[in-house]
């Protein structure tokens, strides 16, 4: 089974970083960070799990106006 960081994210979800425990986020740059990777909604028949393996998921980082904000979606595919 997948464990740690290669756990799936169970559902989509959005919100702000209210507290920023360190440092401090800064007011002049504006952008969104990509990534795409597979996270698995659904588990294999076999009961075996690969990292690879799974539907595709996008997270999203957005910098603006030092604030700091996160989301995440499914890709809808037909096997979605």
């Amino acid at each position: 089974m997948l464990n740690g960081n290669f756990l799936p994210i169970e559902k989509e979800q959005n919100y702000e970083f209210v507290e920023v425990t360190q440092g401090k986020v800064p007011t002049d740059i504006n952008g969104v960070y990509l990534r795409n990777g597979p996270n698995a909604k659904y588990h294999a028949d076999n009961g075996r799990a690969h990292f690879f393996d799974g539907d595709a998921m996008i997270h999203a980082l957005r910098i603006k106006d030092g604030k700091i904000f996160y989301c995440n979606r499914y890709l809808n595919t037909p096997r979605l």
